[in-house]
């Protein structure tokens, strides 16, 4: 009877330690599918320019994602443009407010979205000859046409404008400037500084008015 017992004791301690044995086993199994999950992270490379097709080539990494299904998406906004399975595009059109990335990792059982936002996509310039502070005077009192558009090639994208002496609400851009010579609220400007980029493009412009007119409405008599 006694043998019997201990046998039976026996018996449901190996069953006991069994089950514990495999409940450590399975719980070990999930912490480990958790840690190859992760929290997946997008980085980007610096977009490549070709000088041949006139377009960028960009490649992002994911990391953290185990061993999941991974796919990309160049956007913008919300638009798809392009899918990569390996995070490599081509053939991307230079956009100066730059492209969204969209990482989409995908488990069994869930899906995981990352997006990052990739800038310089601006096509390099190559230094050009420096435009000087009277050749710049003389196009701004021309009221030149390009100058008006923002088409001259001497000037960088959202060119600084300091305005001296002025009565007037201070025009914000060279094309504003403009636009008080030809509505007589100026007869002409000098400028009196220009600083420069390392392609030699303008990007800060001082000027003062020439015979400012004070009496005019701006918000009734300005036409642009």
């Amino acid at each position: 009877m006694k043998t019997t017992l201990r046998l039976l004791t026996i018996a449901v301690s190996a069953l006991i330690a069994a089950g514990l044995f495999s409940g450590c086993r399975e719980k070990s199994a999930g912490s480990e599918q958790v840690m190859q999950r992760g929290d997946p992270v997008l980085k980007n490379d610096t977009p490549v320019y070709d000088e041949t097709t006139h377009t960028f080539s960009l490649t992002v990494h994911a990391d953290s994602i185990g061993d999941a299904t991974v796919s990309y998406a160049l956007l913008d906004g919300d638009s798809i443009i392009m899918k990569s399975d390996d995070g490599k595009f081509s053939g991307i059109i230079p956009f100066e407010e730059g492209y969204n990335v969209r990482l989409s990792v995908q488990w069994e059982d869930t899906t995981i979205e990352r997006i990052i936002h990739v800038m310089d996509f601006i096509v390099p310039h190559e230094p050009v000859e420096k435009m000087t502070e009277d050749e710049l005077e003389l196009l701004i009192n021309a009221c030149d046409k390009d100058l008006r558009r923002s088409k001259n090639d001497h000037l960088a994208q959202g060119v600084k404008l300091v305005v001296e002496d002025t009565k007037m609400t201070p025009p914000q851009m060279l094309p504003d400037v403009i636009t008080y010579i030809e509505n007589g609220v100026w007869q002409k400007v000098e400028v009196t500084k220009v600083e420069y980029d390392d392609n030699n493009l303008i990007n800060s412009v001082t000027l003062k008015p020439i015979g400012e007119v004070v009496d005019v409405d701006e918000d009734e008599d300005l036409e642009y």
